[in-house]
């Protein structure tokens, strides 16, 4: 395993993937996709389908940036894993980021046979800043309609970017200061998004029936581990079934001294996708 910044949901390209470069039609732009496709033969009807949301405090993480959780995925579970090259802020603040990743997956989903994919068993995965486009992503297939959704994870999610439960950890030193978390908030938002949309707060929409099922992980040393819990909760309430996990530590909270979370939050991950899919 790698070391320093690559530890958390990063780490190097794994043997046996793939990778393809296709462009997604349809939405207000061609949205770029990177496919991580496991070697060798696909079981008869296609693989499952993993559409992962870069997180990057929304504004980085184009579709070379992370090699984890699509490879390891990929390889992993046996899915074909697709990172979406999102608009990022503070170009393109939102709704961009969100409109790109739901174009795409209704895309990636009509487009299943020729993927070699099934769109029966198709997944929306999220990390952080990623996590909170991925519950958006889930809110606006219901509502639409398209595509259908067997799961979406959840790690680390932003939901309510309002932050009136932003706190920073009980034990220990927060993963990111609540000031940062505003700061990088205020840029994703731009000048005119209303942080009450359910579109950049999934929290907040009116109903949370009819989702996909869900696993949520938060993080003891994060800010956004109430949000978290909040989202449990909704979900929870309007009748999805969801998994909840919790891992020591995750992203910035990194640090001499502190416990790795890679082996716990990939191995849950893995775990709940492989469940889900099969």
């Amino acid at each position: 395993m790698t070391r320093g910044r690559r530890r958390h949901l990063g780490g190097g390209q794994p043997a046996g993937v793939t990778t393809v470069d296709r462009l997604a039609a349809g939405g207000e732009r061609d949205v770029p996709v990177r496919l991580y496709v496991p070697r060798g033969p696909a079981p008869e009807g296609g693989r499952p389908l993993v559409v992962a949301i870069p997180g990057g405090r929304w504004s980085r993480g184009g579709i070379g940036a992370s090699v984890w959780p699509c490879g390891r995925i990929a390889t992993r579970v046996g899915a074909v894993v697709a990172h979406v090259g999102c608009r990022l802020a503070p170009e393109h603040p939102a709704p961009a980021t969100h409109l790109d990743a739901y174009a795409a997956t209704v895309w990636l989903a009509e487009h299943a046979g020729q993927l070699g994919v099934r769109s029966d068993r198709l997944a929306v995965l999220g990390d952080g800043p990623g996590a909170t486009v991925a519950a958006a992503v889930a809110l606006g297939a219901r509502d639409r309609g398209r595509p259908g959704l067997a799961f979406q994870v959840l790690v680390r999610p932003a939901t309510d970017l309002t932050l009136a439960a932003s706190t920073a950890a009980r034990d220990g030193r927060p993963a990111t200061g609540d000031a940062d978390l505003r700061s990088w908030a205020a840029r994703h938002l731009g000048e005119f998004a209303d942080p009450r949309d359910p579109l950049v707060s999934p929290l907040l929409a009116d109903d949370h029936r009819g989702l996909p099922p869900a696993l949520v992980v938060t993080a003891a040393q994060d800010p956004l581990r109430d949000d978290g819990l909040r989202y449990v909760e909704a979900l929870r309430a309007g009748g999805v079934p969801t998994e909840h996990a919790e891992v020591p530590c995750a992203g910035g909270c990194r640090g001499r001294g502190r416990p790795p979370v890679d082996p716990d939050l990939k191995a849950v991950v893995v775990t709940a996708l492989r469940r889900a899919l099969s």
